[in-house]
């Protein structure tokens, strides 16, 4: 990734965006000048690092309840009503990780 740095990237979590950002930081490439970072979950330490990480907060405990509601459901034997997905709503948290691209 360091032969063709890309302007941004998306981690899957916050802690491979945090250890992206360290590895960045060893090679001498900066955060957010260089390249943004932003992960996913909103995790405690996303505030810790410097810069702080940019994330995508999704309501964990909401997410456990409704699958555990769903998994509980099928045992009893409930089929599902609809074939869409159920979606959560998530939020953009922005710290210092991300800015302008370069040029």
């Amino acid at each position: 990734m360091l032969d063709h740095l890309p302007t941004a990237v998306v981690a899957y979590n916050d802690l491979v965006a945090i250890g992206l950002m360290q590895a960045f930081a060893g090679a001498g490439v900066r955060v957010p000048q260089d390249v943004s970072v932003i992960g996913f979950d909103n995790i405690m330490a996303a505030e810790l690092v410097s810069p702080g990480l940019t994330t995508v907060a999704s309501p964990g405990r909401t997410m456990g309840t409704t699958a555990v509601k769903n998994v509980l459901a099928m045992i009893r034997g409930a089929l599902p009503r609809s074939d869409e997905a159920f979606v959560l709503p998530t939020r953009l948290v922005v710290r210092g990780s991300t800015g302008r691209p370069r040029r």
